[in-house]
């Protein structure tokens, strides 16, 4: 009878875990990528034609069109944003000796980058009103061998890139505007990405526009965009299996990365890591660029597959509304936010009434932003928030990147307050965020 009654007990307890575990993977939560739900059966077609029978004119066309979008004569695409950026560098013949300026709020890839080509990675603080690179930094940091200028715009506010682009030119300084999270975005009427010698954008499908992986350059001079078209053009392409785990990837987003199924889409990726211990499962996405080292996972550079460029041109035909509910979005989370904290909270907003910022997220920083994550952490994915440290994405030392501590105080102090918030498209789902978070912010009132 004990042992009977102990089966019992264990499928109680079962059905009980289970019943949880179904619970947990309901629940509301609102993260950072935006699925592709409106791709259509159709939709679907022509993206796997393009993967089973490539099409360089996809690549081309979007190529224009994020191109349009920054206003420069020549854009070229590959994999990735960071591949794009090491292109150009090696465009440049930046080597051993030279030192690249990135900025105190960076992303591992981006310094890996520049250690791929023998260079240096040299850490400029961030402006505290754009939580992007700061002009007055720059002057602490510029050298002789200093070749290159990053000029970052984060989280779609401008940096002051006009004054950025004045020291620049003063000092013969090349100057890249990372305009990865902030395409659309405009200074005095002009687009990001204008104002500089050069501009790299991102697709990943974190970005405004999602193709899941992707990045480009864009600039004017046909010398410089000839060398980079070469090295893309003569670069090896990611292998059959890395695509049709992509494709496969887009189709899983497409179902669960929406607030109501997101937590069955962590579910199953933290399911995949773990069978990685036992089996080779084809990761889609382009992980091993967050260390110092080189890497032989996939090629680097790769170009991007036409397949995705298929998806940009679907997602640019969007752009329109895409910024619409991005801004909208924004206003009343906004709102909320001031609201809830007052002054309490530093939220970057530009250089003035000229700018016309096309949001990503809505972001601030505040002393005690580590309990408002743990308070938000119910209903947002706050293990996607962006820049807690000053380089991001890594498990690695700091120190590894050649990052001293100290060296950017200002992103230090901003990045361990810092809260993100999404940016839903979905108008039901944008009040449900709005309520969700008014009330978790209730307790930090001023």
């Amino acid at each position: 009878m004990r042992e009977t009654n102990s089966i019992h007990s264990s499928f109680g307890v079962a059905g009980t875990a289970a019943k949880a575990t179904i619970a947990l993977a309901n629940r509301e939560r609102f993260g950072f990528v935006d699925g592709h739900h409106y791709l259509t059966r159709d939709d679907f077609v022509r993206v796997e034609e393009a993967l089973i029978n490539p099409d360089a004119t996809l690549v081309h066309r979007l190529e224009s069109g994020i191109g349009a979008h920054t206003g420069r004569a020549s854009t070229i695409s590959f994999a990735s944003a960071r591949m794009a950026f090491f292109a150009l560098l090696l465009a440049l013949d930046v080597g051993p000796g030279d030192e690249v300026v990135l900025t105190g709020f960076t992303c591992a890839v981006m310094c890996n980058a520049v250690m791929r080509t023998g260079a240096r990675p040299v850490y400029c603080d961030i402006d505290e009103s754009t939580f992007g690179t700061s002009p007055g930094g720059l002057s602490t940091v510029i050298t002789p061998t200093t070749r290159v200028i990053v000029a970052q715009h984060s989280f779609g506010v401008p940096c002051d890139i006009r004054r950025i682009r004045e020291i620049s030119s003063a000092e013969g300084i090349f100057l890249i505007e990372d305009c990865a999270i902030a395409l659309g975005s405009t200074v005095a009427g002009a687009p990001v990405g204008s104002f500089g010698d050069a501009a790299i954008v991102s697709t990943d499908h974190s970005k405004p526009v999602n193709t899941l992986i992707g990045g480009f350059v864009t600039l004017d001079d046909e010398a410089c965009a000839g060398r980079i078209r070469d090295i893309r053009d003569n670069a090896a392409g990611l292998s059959d299996d890395h695509q049709h785990a992509l494709l496969s990837r887009l189709r899983i987003e497409s179902r669960l990365a929406n607030p109501t199924r997101l937590t069955q889409l962590r579910f199953r990726d933290l399911a995949a890591e773990l069978a990685k211990r036992y089996t080779t499962i084809n990761e889609p996405f382009l992980t091993t660029d967050s260390t110092p080292r080189v890497h032989d996972s996939y090629p680097y550079p790769a170009p991007l597959p036409s397949f995705l460029a298929q998806v940009g041109l679907l997602e640019l035909e969007r752009w329109p509304q895409t910024v619409n509910d991005r801004e909208r979005a924004y206003d009343v989370l906004r709102r909320v936010a001031l609201s809830a904290l007052g002054g309490s909270a530093i939220i970057p907003l530009g250089n003035g009434d000229q700018n016309r910022v096309i949001p990503h997220r809505l972001v601030w920083s505040q002393p005690n932003g580590a309990a408002v994550r743990a308070a938000i952490g119910g209903f947002v994915e706050i293990d996607w928030t962006w820049f807690l440290t000053p380089i991001v994405a890594t498990t690695e030392a700091l120190s590894a990147f050649d990052y001293q501590k100290g060296c950017c105080p200002t992103s230090e102090l901003i990045g361990r307050g810092m809260v993100n918030i999404p940016l839903p498209r979905d108008e039901e789902q944008l009040q449900r965020l709005a309520e969700l978070l008014g009330t978790a912010l209730t307790p930090f009132a001023e």
